[in-house]
Formats: C-alpha cells, sequence, structure tokens
C-alpha cells in the first residue's frame, strides 16, 4: 500500500506542480494580452478623439461659410427689394404729378375765366421767378 501511495504520490504531485505552473503562465499571458489590447484600445480612441475634434472643426468652418453666404443672400435680397420699394415710390410719384397736372389743365380750360386766371398769375414776377429756379 506503501509503494501504491508513493507511486500515486510520484505521478501526481508533479502533475499538480505542471498544472499550477501552467495555469500561472496562462494567467501570466492572458494578464499581459489584456494590458496590450487596452493600450491598443487607447490609442485606437484617442486618434477616434482626434477626427472626431478635426470633422467638428471642419463642420463649424462649413457651417460658418453657408451662414455667410445665406448672410449675402439675405442681404442682396433685401437689397432688390429695398430698390424695387424706391422704384414703386417713384413711380406711383410720377402717375401722381401727371394726374396732378392734368387736373390742373383740365380745371383751367374748363372755363374762360379760369383760363384768364391762369395766364395772369404766369405773368406775376414772383412765379417767374420760381419758374426760373
Amino acid at each position: 500500500m506503501e509503494d501504491l501511495l508513493i507511486t500515486l504520490l510520484v505521478s501526481c504531485v508533479p502533475a499538480i506542480a505542471t498544472g499550477f505552473f501552467a495555469f500561472f503562465t496562462a494567467k501570466k499571458n492572458a494578464n499581459a494580452k489584456i494590458r496590450e489590447l487596452k493600450e491598443q484600445n487607447d490609442h485606437e480612441l484617442s486618434k477616434l478623439m482626434e477626427q472626431h475634434k478635426i470633422d467638428i472643426e471642419s463642420l463649424k468652418e462649413k457651417h460658418m461659410l453657408e451662414m455667410e453666404s445665406k448672410n449675402a443672400d439675405h442681404k442682396h435680397k433685401m437689397e432688390v427689394i429695398e430698390l424695387e420699394h424706391k422704384n414703386d415710390l417713384l413711380r406711383k410719384e410720377q402717375e401722381f404729378e401727371a394726374s396732378a397736372k392734368y387736373n390742373a389743365m383740365n380745371t383751367a380750360f374748363e372755363s374762360p375765366e379760369k383760363l384768364l386766371s391762369l395766364l395772369g398769375m404766369m405773368e406775376n414776377p414772383d412765379f417767374q421767378k420760381y419758374m426760373k429756379k
């Protein structure tokens, strides 16, 4: 029986020692691989963060250029609207002036008294000074 125990111990002790050695070696290799993967992930993450910052800056610049373009378009449209408004006011003023002249001439030629009154007013020195201006 002793021989059996000694035989078992002789065969089991090296197997157990080899098992522990293999376990610790595998654990050491796994920890080294985990550290290596963490470093790679950190490096990749920092690279992605830098790329993200560059992309954000690019988008900001693109947005700024679009805003400048929109502002220029808006300014141009406002200038066109203002010019159209001025032209419309000028046209209405000319129409009103023409209408007033037509009405004045129509009223003056309605009766001879009004025509003579108008001719008399034209001989007035103040009126002549005004017309020379």
